[in-house]
């Protein structure tokens, strides 16, 4: 599983891989007029992005294909916005989207640039402050001159707030709902137990986002580490320890140079600046705490004060160490 630029993106990208889920969030959240208008196909991802370099630490986006009734192309395109606040200026950059999708789609070739296919734009913001930005390009034209405006088509997109939405009416879809719920409560203080179950509960063992939902969850919310254990207990009290391992492993096999947030580490890589040692200690200590239970009191000193070169030997040999010993080749005193 390769980490994409943000976890969100990562996530995101996840979510909509499955055609039949995006499918699911077409239905659900597309005005019923377009729906009915569409053909029963699924739709079909289109590689690529276009947004700028500039805001992709912000921005993730997927363009999918789509078919209408009567045979004719038509495109989807979604954006999420993970800024925490909303952005004033995403009618217009949108709009700037949909015209490189256009020129991609017609490369420059007459007849096509004369028959467009629509665009349903689809924005998905899960910041902490409600969305106020406007809807359409449209109205940011500050005339009232109702002739002018006529002149214009409207470039409306629909948006998805998932703040103030209640979890059931995230989607119908379980494993959709998951992943919108975990993006939810982004960006949320103290982000509960109950919330962390219902997200996990909502994936199925073995599923290929339980993984990426659990890594999401360590990375971006704001949690104790025992509450997302807790949680993780709750919801799959045969699997928590499998799963928790798998996570420890993933972020080891992708070598996680940034911070994961609530103290739980930094990734261990060689290399990394001393001053990131804190966080590589209190990544080894999680891993042996869920291994093996309480750590004593002088490993832990020990641990703390280990150089980034011992504390990386170590956290190599957690996974297939069977007590804290072997861990440690020898006994701490």
């Amino acid at each position: 599983m390769a980490l994409s630029q943000t976890p969100h993106d990562s996530l995101f990208r996840a979510l909509l891989d499955d055609p039949e889920r995006a499918a699911t969030l077409i239905r659900e959240r597309l005005p019923p007029e377009v729906v009915d208008g569409l053909a029963a196909s699924l739709p079909e991802p289109v590689d690529g992005t276009f947004i700028d370099d500039t805001l992709r630490s912000t921005r993730s986006d997927r363009l999918f294909r789509l078919r209408l009734k009567d045979g004719r192309p038509a495109f989807l395109y979604v954006l999420l916005e993970h800024k925490s606040t909303p952005d004033p200026a995403t009618p217009l950059q949108l709009l700037g989207y949909m015209v490189r999708i256009w020129e991609a789609h017609a490369e420059g070739k007459a007849e096509r640039l004369r028959a467009l296919p629509p665009i349903f734009p689809l924005v998905v913001y899960h910041g902490a402050a409600p969305w106020t930005a406007p809807l359409s390009p449209l109205d940011c034209i500050a005339t009232d001159d109702a002739g002018a405006l006529d002149q214009a088509r409207s470039l409306r997109y629909t948006l998805v707030d998932l703040g103030p939405m209640a979890l059931p009416e995230l989607s119908r879809d379980r494993v959709l709902q998951a992943g919108l719920t975990a993006l939810k409560y982004a960006f949320q203080a103290g982000v509960t137990a109950d919330v962390l179950e219902a997200i996990l509960s909502g994936v199925p063992d073995g599923h290929p986002l339980e993984i990426r939902l659990m890594t999401y969850i360590l990375t971006v919310h704001d949690t104790r580490r025992d509450t997302v254990v807790d949680a993780l207990r709750r919801a799959k009290p045969e699997r928590w320890e499998a799963v928790m391992g798998t996570v420890a492993e993933e972020i080891f096999n992708e070598g996680m140079a940034k911070g994961m947030a609530k103290g739980i580490a930094e990734g261990i890589a060689k290399g990394i600046a001393k001053g990131k040692a804190e966080g590589q200690a209190a990544l080894l200590l999680h891993l042996l705490e869920r291994k093996f239970g309480s750590v004593p009191t002088a490993t832990r000193q020990h641990v703390i004060a280990a150089t980034p070169e011992a504390l990386e030997r170590w956290a190599d040999t957690v996974l297939d160490a069977t007590s804290l010993d072997e861990v440690f080749r020898g006994p701490i005193h």
